[in-house]
């Protein structure tokens, strides 16, 4: 439940533009490597943060694990997150047409 708590704590971060603290959080939420459904949001929120702080191709490397993953629950938003972080990254062909 504390993991949850965290979790929502750094979302809500996000909305009010507090992007440095969630970021900690979110790091440091995806380093205990949860399963599940935990997990696969802790990621797409820090992919979120890498892109928005100018580390794409750190982002993109997240969303390839994620995907990777064959238990994803939103596979499509992923490859949605992955072609955007792609061009971002500089990426314009590669793994944009995920």
């Amino acid at each position: 439940m504390r993991y949850y708590a965290a979790l929502y704590r750094a979302i809500a971060l996000l909305g009010v533009n507090r992007a440095p603290e969630a970021r900690v959080t979110l790091e440091s939420l995806y380093g205990r490597r949860p399963d599940g459904f935990a997990g696969e949001l802790t990621t797409l929120r820090l992919a979120d943060v890498r892109v928005s702080d100018g580390q794409a191709s750190s982002a993109v490397d997240l969303l390839d694990t994620l995907l990777a993953d064959r238990t994803v629950t939103r596979p499509e938003e992923i490859r949605v997150r992955l072609g955007r972080a792609a061009q971002a990254a500089g990426d314009q062909i590669g793994r944009a047409h995920v």
